[in-house]
């Protein structure tokens, strides 16, 4: 996988082993005989060659040597000098042997993730399946609600990782920030706009509220985007942040709001509870997909990272890729009952077949994004901004 901008020299850490001893200073007690005594170590010392431990006096003399009691007894006196070099050796060593261990655990890469859907199974069914393991990867998933959340945890460096969508990369391109895509997982938004309480068209929500997952989120970018496209100001229709899943499916039920920008399976298990409902539109399928972005490929959910960190990382992005491919061709070829059965805390389970079954045929085979499809996706978002290379917006799956 490879990153065609140039890299940031890499900055130096000064370990400090080259540090000369610190060296106590040793007082002298009157009246102890000829011994001042020093500070005298007790603790068990390891002996590779024998295999075995023994234990390591020493004491101070007033020649200025130093005592030290070996394997068999023997007393032998040596210098200040020569202590303090095997000391400082026996230092340096432990300290090099710790740098080894930490070379064989790696840090685990942080990766923030909103809860479980059919938007980012393949990135929790890596994880479930020991995909990341298997392509020696050490995963640590954490939950966060909203993509808008994620991306500010991957800016801010709380999480290395982030399950997203792409639209995001070209937001922050705008801004002069290079978050960067790797891997897409779906080829559509898989979002459904569902209007209920005699909402039957975008022309209805003049002047009502519309859910949206997050403020500012992708949601709301497709919201503005379809209520243009159906001749409708953004500025005559409220918004209201209503989360994902149960959430949202509740605030459309005790009428927060009058309409809602669905996922996944909340938009089957509401829909199965209130059938007059109106879908305005409808991204699950390649003709909905089409009817709403004119286009049968729009990358969306993905994993994004900083480019300093793909850049770091190159072969941790690419074995993460392979997983979370490995994955969505595994979700893709089981039926839906076996995917169901994977995951730990289901919800409603015929919303959630449901959801599986319209959202397998939708999950990228190759993870891949391709200039036309980004370039789509910037028109809809109808971002214009100098600074924005699609082309420097992701990078692709070897």
């Amino acid at each position: 996988m490879a990153i065609n901008s140039p890299r940031a020299d890499s900055e130096r850490v000064d370990l400090g082993i080259f540090e000369p001893a610190h060296q106590h200073r040793i007082r002298s007690h009157r009246g102890s005989g000829r011994r001042i005594p020093g500070l005298v170590a007790r603790g068990g010392i390891f002996d590779f060659a024998s295999g075995r431990s023994f234990r390591y006096y020493g004491s101070f003399r007033w020649n200025g040597g130093a005592e030290r009691i070996g394997f068999a007894g023997r007393i032998r006196s040596e210098s200040v000098g020569t202590v303090a070099v095997a000391v400082e050796v026996m230092k340096r060593a432990l300290l090099l042997m710790g740098l080894l261990t930490s070379c064989n655990h790696p840090q685990p890469v942080r990766l923030a993730l909103q809860p479980p859907s059919t938007n980012n199974y393949p990135s929790y069914f890596a994880s479930w399946l020991g995909f990341y393991k298997e392509e020696g990867v050490n995963v640590e998933i954490s939950q966060i609600a909203g993509a808008s959340k994620i991306l500010e945890a991957v800016v801010g460096g709380s999480a290395d990782v982030g399950g997203g969508v792409y639209e995001q990369t070209l937001q922050m391109a705008a801004d002069g920030k290079s978050i960067v895509a790797f891997v897409s997982l779906l080829k559509s938004p898989n979002f459904a706009i569902i209007g209920a309480h005699g909402i039957r068209s975008f022309q209805d929500l003049r002047g009502k509220m519309v859910g949206v997952s997050s403020v500012g989120s992708p949601s709301q970018f497709y919201l503005v985007y379809l209520l243009k496209g159906a001749g409708v100001n953004p500025n005559e229709v409220s918004t209201a942040t209503v989360g994902m899943g149960a959430t949202a499916m509740a605030a459309l039920e005790r009428r927060q709001v009058d309409a809602a920008v669905l996922f996944g399976s909340a938009i089957t298990a509401f829909l199965a509870r209130t059938p007059d409902a109106a879908i305005l539109a409808d991204t699950r399928t390649p003709e909905g997909l089409r009817a709403a972005f004119q286009v049968t490929d729009y990358p969306a959910s993905c994993l994004l990272a900083r480019r300093e960190w793909l850049e770091a990382n190159p072969q941790v992005a690419k074995n993460m890729a392979h997983a979370v491919l490995r994955a969505s061709a595994w979700i893709r070829e089981h039926s839906a009952e076996e995917v169901f059965a994977r995951i730990p805390s289901p919800g409603d389970p015929a919303a959630e077949l449901a959801a599986i079954r319209l959202a397998q045929p939708m999950y990228s085979a190759d993870g891949r994004i391709n200039k036309e499809s980004a370039e789509g996706v910037l028109a809809i978002l109808g971002l214009k901004s100098p600074k924005i290379d699609v082309l420097g917006t992701f990078v692709n799956p070897d």
